[in-house]
């Protein structure tokens, strides 16, 4: 599924846990910088990324955002590392130009 990136946002930069973008206010007009912590909604179980639980930095590698796609080496507890990636439009939004979670009642986590 193509990423809109968070509708109402540009620029995004992701550096470790951090997202961060330029987000446009509900004028129309106005673009603001926002940022989100993304450990405190995303873990790491196992080599994949766990919504609802917190720190995936601690135990990633390779953290970039492409296409929309929040993608990353995890460590699974035996130290090996995989692959793993999460759509960030399914979870995040642009509210006045700041970054947001989804209310949970929109969140549909299939893995």
């Amino acid at each position: 599924m193509p990423f809109s990136l968070i509708d109402g946002c540009r620029e995004f930069t992701i550096d470790k846990n951090v997202l961060s973008a330029e987000c446009k206010k509900a004028d129309g007009q106005t673009w603001v910088d926002s940022a989100i912590d993304l450990d405190q909604y995303f873990g790491n179980i196992e080599g994949r990324f766990t919504w609802g639980e917190k720190g995936f930095s601690q135990s990633a590698d390779s953290i970039s955002v492409v296409d929309g796609l929040l993608i990353a080496q995890l460590e699974t507890s035996s130290g090996k590392y995989m692959d793993d990636q999460v759509d960030l439009d399914v979870f995040f939004q642009n509210n006045d130009g700041v970054l947001e979670v989804k209310p949970a009642s929109t969140i549909s986590v299939d893995r």
